[in-house]
């Protein structure tokens, strides 16, 4: 079973970018290092192929990255 992490935004962030969740999921250690993770790692949000570094992930997205699944949460949640 792939191990699940839950992502809570901060209270007034309506979304998280990419390429900021695979720097504090510990994926990689700078962000400039996230286009290059993506273009080397296929991700899936919401199963559908994704590499955009910009793409914005919202409370109920749940993001799959190697041996890793993520879901987005809102502040309250």
């Amino acid at each position: 079973l792939m191990p699940e992490k839950k992502v809570s935004l901060e209270p007034g962030e309506e979304f998280i970018r990419l390429g900021q969740l695979i720097k504090f999921v510990g994926l990689v250690e700078r962000g400039s290092d996230a286009k290059e993770y993506l273009a080397d790692h296929p991700i899936q949000v919401n199963g559908h192929a994704e590499n955009r570094r910009g793409a914005k992930l919202r409370p109920g997205d749940s993001v799959v990255f190697d041996n890793l699944t993520v879901k987005i949460c809102g502040s309250g949640d």
